[in-house]
């Protein structure tokens, strides 16, 4: 069963709008549909300045557990209801990609800082492409995100 928190981070002590919280959900229902139902999906708007400003959205995976947190940065709202549907997808198909990433992150012990530096920076790069491209396909079977009340 998927759960949601939609919540504003600490630093943000605004209140979450009708149409921020209905996006939240929209999060939610879209994690279900690409087979998230078993994971709880925790939606947040940040405050500004939280994330870097090329940032958009950023997923976290809680170690061990099947808990994702989608961070929204401020440019997020700004842009077109499709990509916002390419965004949530991108940030969504992060938690089916994250075991491997584990892997990765398991091994640096056994290379030593320099070799797991090479190869995190290399496997980072090479599984935000694989997600985007994924997500991309995804999109379009997804629902529309909620518009803002005019």
């Amino acid at each position: 069963m998927t759960t949601t928190r939609a919540d504003t981070l600490e630093t943000d002590r605004s209140p979450v709008s009708d149409h921020e919280r209905a996006m939240l959900g929209y999060i939610v229902e879209c994690g279900a549909l690409l087979g998230l139902r078993d994971w709880e999906i925790v939606a947040k708007k940040v405050a500004p300045g939280t994330m870097p400003e090329d940032m958009i959205a950023h997923a976290e995976i809680a170690y061990g557990r099947k808990v994702l947190t989608v961070s929204l940065a401020q440019i997020f709202w700004t842009e077109s209801p499709e990509d916002q549907r390419v965004d949530v997808a991108h940030e969504l198909v992060h938690a089916h990609l994250d075991e491997p990433g584990a892997v990765v992150r398991d091994i640096e012990t056994q290379l030593g800082t320099l070799q797991y530096e090479m190869l995190n920076e290399t496997y980072k790069r090479a599984n935000e492409n694989a997600v985007d491209a994924i997500a991309v396909l995804l999109a379009p079977l997804l629902p529309m995100p909620p518009a803002p009340a005019p």
